[in-house]
């Protein structure tokens, strides 16, 4: 039997449970209030009501009263209702080649987490390089730059927390005292993110980002002149 322990604050808790229609209601009555408000002069009328559905929306995504991927399809659907962008404008985004781009990079990194080849990577890495305290600080960083060379930074994260976790506990490290535990965790973050902006696979700003200046401007940067330029640095 699968017990799930609800880890929310308190107050969400009972306001979820509770006050779920008021809260609802009051959303729906703030909403409303927003877009009928003057328009501030400078702005459009569809830029007030793009500001007001993006209250709302990080209002539900703070609370956690819908999953996260309803809200978002609920910020999808509402923005041509709204007239803020007419419906093929709205969904013609989603053809950008970017998207796809990172779709794919989550496949794969997929493929790579769930064949096991990444934790074998991380085992073998961590046994060859981790004798000492310097050097496994060393390999735990360098492991989650280099993975995050052609995975998403945050799954190399998610992937390697469980292994850094049990490390620190084969080492009697004290949560939240140790200066050693610490660093390894450290390591880990600062690895991923170092990482994943040395190509285009390390997440999706980055290719987000390239796509936005092609379409403003008609400058492409392809795969490997972007590491031409960013990999020294990193």
């Amino acid at each position: 039997m699968n017990v799930e322990i609800d880890r929310r604050p308190i107050w969400i808790i009972v306001i979820s449970k509770g006050l779920r229609p008021l809260f609802f209601l009051g959303l729906g009555l703030l909403f409303l209030y927003l877009i009928n408000l003057p328009t501030p002069e400078g702005l459009t009328i569809q830029g007030q009501r793009a500001i007001s559905l993006f209250v709302v929306c990080m209002i539900l995504w703070v609370t956690g009263m819908l999953p996260l991927a309803i809200t978002s399809l609920f910020a999808i659907v509402t923005v041509p209702l709204l007239g803020i962008l007419d419906r093929k404008e709205t969904y013609a985004l989603f053809g950008n080649e970017a998207v796809f781009f990172i779709l794919g990079a989550f496949i794969i990194a997929g493929a790579v987490m769930h064949s096991g080849l990444s934790s074998r990577i991380a085992l073998a890495i961590m046994n060859r390089f981790g004798s000492t305290q310097t050097g496994l600080l060393a390999s735990i960083y360098l492991l989650a730059a280099s993975l995050s060379f052609f995975m998403s930074e945050h799954a190399v994260a998610a992937m390697l927390f469980p292994i850094v976790l049990e490390i620190a506990k084969g080492l009697n490290l004290r949560p939240g005292k140790s200066s050693y535990g610490k660093a390894l965790f450290l390591s880990l973050a600062w690895g991923c993110v170092i990482g994943g902006v040395a190509t285009f696979l390390g997440g999706a700003r980055v290719p987000l980002a390239v796509g936005m200046l092609k379409e403003a401007t008609g400058v492409n940067i392809d795969f490997f002149e972007y590491m031409v330029v960013v990999f020294p640095t990193v």
